[in-house]
């Protein structure tokens, strides 16, 4: 290498060596080698690599410039007097080795302060951790977080502010033993003229100098930076590296490591997040001015959000919008759509003296985690697909992804399986945590795992296209079988619909076939239906039949499935004539179908489930008469044998519903009978349906104004379906909310109806989304009632109808959330809210008195149901 191309080469080190003649020469004698602990490993494996160009010795190694380095630290060079020992003074707080500001003996360097460098809540805790020395026994502190989130730059400004009164200060990247053995050494020259050639000896020499009875009282603080693994501190073969516990000094660990038990037990934790909104702003604006750039706030905490508020990626991301000159809303835009390391500046181009890109950050942490779990990386590429916000345990150790986990598995088989337990599968998940890839919440099985975006956005570009799509499907079939049953438990519903929307959204194209779609790709929209998101519902299945109408063939069973989940979801929703068309154009489709297929073929359980969600289309939309006759022809049209006894009588029951809602009450409760018959024959007393069968015909009773009967057939099922399907069922509380309708109408009393119902509704908010519309009906009824209840007792006052009608205003604006504006539910809660609204300006002129009297009227069935009139 020649002189000017040395000099290049210093320069364009991270942070820069500068070279004057001879110095090259003096390296290679080892008489003046780097001492930046951190640099020295990368600088001489360079050098040997540039001296072999030209020469044809064997290279030395590392192990001997270490030689060398220590040799030379001991000799007088530059001008410093690091050789030398002090003199011997007297023990005590004001006996120590410094003769001006700053340490006497100083090892390695510190990180480069970050641009725009923000204050955080996590330094408080530092200083408080890190005891005055002098004061008392001084705490040791880990500074532990996933990469990326800024321990090091936390570290390195901690050392800024306590540097002028310390003795000793080694700061050196932990990353090996060997790299903390040199550094030991290098100080242990410096304070103990001690035997460079015996590094190992030479460490051990430096911590018994730190707190040594009858020497100078040092002050010192040990930064281990980047602490891999606690183990090479502790290695069975040599002795401990720990620095001691003293009154005098103090030692501060960043390490991505969470678990503190390989720690010394002076060693408290404190663990380091991300930035807030407020703090990534103030950061992007500080990096940003200082390039003559600025932007909307709004546009810098979209940014942030979308960065996820990592410290590193912000930075890197701010460099990027320099060098590249765009804005942050076309960073935005490109960053939705391109991998991470293209919204990332190179190598060359990165800030703060960084030495990886983001895309890279990890790396390091799930080699340690592979070490703990053959199962932690494919484990992390699961999670990588799903909600970054919660992912459920049941999705990451169900059956089928610990079928697939098997090929990875290492475990004993004949301790009973060649596949791993979940026990293994949640061991992996800690192995992660441990290493900060992954939060795993043991105690919290609805959002057990959290994994930040942009560790998921790295994990997911790392895999080639066919495992990409392994994975995606495993998770998908993971997400199939944890979906959970039972609609009462909605967080848990909401938390599996959610990742199940963040996989489609990140692997959609995975999740298709030429002929059919991953059946997790329906369940959100199902969901959304049966959670009471119709509106929500809507737009995803008519979004998602799209896709379909592309991508499968006309004719397809998918595609027809598909088109039927958006008729019902639309007539549910109140686009009642939309949700007609729709499933009427399947219903079409399928008659002409099965005038060429089996009659027992699978078509025809197509055609009576489309029917029956075209009956109540109709039904709801005020044609009940036409959902009826419907119904009658399907009745026709098909028979037990050919799609189930169940599905048959399920058939007949909607009959009978909407015989009975169009008026025909005695044709309604002859089929009622019929079915509840055929039900206790088939199904047997306890069956849901022969209970649901019973409830129709107490219902049929009470609707045709016997309901002082209804009300004992209701009050008789309710144990009966306590017993069976417990207190927070949906068919147990629709009967205990009928109950007191019937029996508040029977004995013209409604506050019989406010006390069943308000009970009701507690349990339905308890165990049902706020938007479901039997919590929105409940809500309405519940209004009703105590509005009638307040003219049952003689008085309207002013505030109580105040209540009223803002109770029902709130109500409205959310239904309007999600439903359309023309459902039956709004219709009605508007009319009811007419009449409330109409009894408060009636009270105002006559008074409440009057206005309870005026206002008071028998309760009857219709009052009942549909409210006052």
């Amino acid at each position: 290498m020649s002189y000017r191309g040395a000099v290049r080469w210093g320069e364009s080190l991270e942070p820069p060596v500068k070279l004057g003649p001879g110095k090259l020469s003096s390296w290679f004698t080892g008489t003046n080698v780097p001492s930046a602990g951190q640099d020295f490993d990368l600088f001489i494996q360079e050098l040997e690599k540039r001296a072999l160009w030209k020469s044809a010795r064997k290279p030395h190694g590392v192990a001997h410039w270490q030689k060398l380095r220590a040799r030379a630290a001991a000799s007088p060079r530059e001008g410093t007097q690091q050789g030398k020992v002090p003199s011997a003074g007297k023990t005590g707080g004001g006996s120590s080795l410094k003769a001006g500001p700053g340490p006497s003996c100083r090892v390695g360097v510190l990180p480069r302060r970050a641009v725009a460098f923000q204050g955080r809540p996590e330094a408080a805790l530092l200083s408080t951790g890190l005891a005055v020395p002098g004061a008392g026994p001084a705490s040791s502190v880990v500074l532990s977080g996933m990469g990326g989130v800024g321990k090091t730059q936390l570290a390195a400004e901690y050392v800024r502010s306590v540097e002028q009164d310390l003795d000793v200060l080694v700061w050196v990247t932990a990353s090996s033993r060997s790299s903390i053995v040199a550094a030991y050494a290098e100080a242990a020259v410096e304070l103990c003229g001690a035997d460079a050639q015996d590094p190992e000896r030479a460490a051990q020499k430096f911590l018994q100098r730190l707190d040594a009875a009858g020497q100078p009282v040092l002050r010192w603080l040990i930064v281990l930076d980047s602490l891999a693994d606690p183990g090479n501190l502790n290695h069975e073969l040599y002795p401990s590296l720990w620095p001691p516990p003293s009154a005098h000094g103090r030692s501060l660990v960043t390490t991505r490591r969470r678990d503190m038990t390989p720690f010394p037990e002076e060693f408290a934790q404190v663990e380091v997040s991300l930035f807030d909104r407020e703090t990534a702003v103030a950061y992007l604006n500080g990096h940003l001015s200082r390039h003559g750039r600025s932007e909307p706030t709004a546009q810098l905490a979209e940014l942030a959000a979308d960065l996820g508020h990592l410290p590193l990626a912000l930075s890197q991301a701010a460099a990027y919008l320099v060098t590249a000159g765009i804005r942050c809303d076309e960073y935005r835009r490109q960053f939705a759509r391109k991998k991470l390391a293209a919204m990332l500046p190179d190598s060359s181009a990165l800030p703060d003296g960084q030495a990886v890109t983001v895309a890279t950050t990890w790396a390091l942490s799930m080699q340690y985690a592979n070490r703990l779990s053959v199962l932690a990386e494919p484990m992390l590429h699961l999670a990588a697909m799903l909600a970054p916000e919660g992912i459920p345990r049941t999705v990451l150790t169900a059956e089928p992804v610990r079928g697939f986990l098997a090929q990875f598995y290492t475990g004993d088989p004949s301790q009973g399986g060649t596949e791993p337990s979940p026990e293994d599968c949640t061991a992996a998940l800690q192995a992660l945590h441990r290493l900060s890839l992954i939060d795993h919440d043991i105690n919290n099985p609805v959002a057990a795992v959290r994994v930040h975006q942009l560790v998921q956005k790295a994990t997911r570009e790392a895999l080639s296209p066919d495992h990409f799509q392994v994975f995606a499907l495993t998770a998908a079939d993971g997400l199939y079988t944890a979906w959970p049953e039972d609609t009462t438990q909605p967080v848990v519903e909401e938390a599996v619909r959610a990742n199940a929307l963040a996989l489609i959204d990140c692997a959609n194209d995975a999740l298709w076939s030429t002929d059919s779609v991953h059946p997790v790709l329906q369940l959100p929209g199902i969901s959304l239906s049966d959670g009471g998101h119709l509106t929500a519902a809507v737009s995803y299945f008519t979004q998602l039949l799209a896709q379909a109408e592309i991508r499968l063939e006309y004719g397809s069973r998918t595609l027809r499935r598909l088109r039927r989940y958006l008729g019902r979801a639309q007539s549910m929703s109140g686009e009642t004539q939309e949700g007609i068309t729709t499933l009427s154009a399947v219903r079409d489709e399928l008659t002409v179908l099965l005038q060429t297929t089996s009659p027992n073929g699978p078509e025809t359980k197509e055609y009576a489930d489309t029917l029956r969600d075209l009956a109540h289309a109709l039904g709801h939309s005020g044609q009940q008469k036409a959902a009826a006759a419907t119904l009658a022809e399907l009745l026709q049209a098909v028979h037990s044998g050919s799609i189930g006894v169940t599905d048959f009588l399920k058939i007949r029951h909607d009959y009978a519903y909407w015989l009975l809602e169009s008026g025909n009450t005695e044709k309604a409760q002859e089929v009622y009978e019929q079915v509840r018959d055929e039900k206790l024959r088939v199904l047997g007393p306890e069956d849901l349906e022969t209970q649901i069968a019973q409830y129709e015909l107490a219902r049929l009773k009470f609707l045709s104004k016997r309901p002082a009967e209804a009300a004992d057939d209701f009050e008789a099922l309710l144990p009966i379906q306590r017993r069976l399907l417990g207190q927070e069922h949906p068919e147990t509380l629709k009967t205990m909310a009928e109950a007191a309708r019937a029996r508040a109408v029977a004995e013209q009393d409604p506050r019989i109806a406010v006390q069943g119902v308000a009970e009701v509704l507690a349990i339905y908010l308890r165990t049902h989304e706020a938007q479901n519309p039997i919590v929105l009906h409940t809500r309405m009824d519940f209004i009703m009632w105590r509005h009638m209840a307040r003219i049952h007792d003689g008085s309207l006052e002013e505030k109580g109808i105040a209540q009223d009608v803002a109770a029902m205003r709130s109500l409205l604006a959310d239904m309007k959330k999600v439903l359309s504006s023309g459902a039956p539910l709004i219709r009605q809660s508007r009319h009811y809210l007419r009449v409330l609204l109409l009894c408060k300006l009636y009270v105002k002129k006559a008074g409440p008195t009057a206005a309870a009297a005026y206002f008071k009227r028998p309760i009857t069935v219709t009052t009942a149901h549909r409210g006052p009139q």
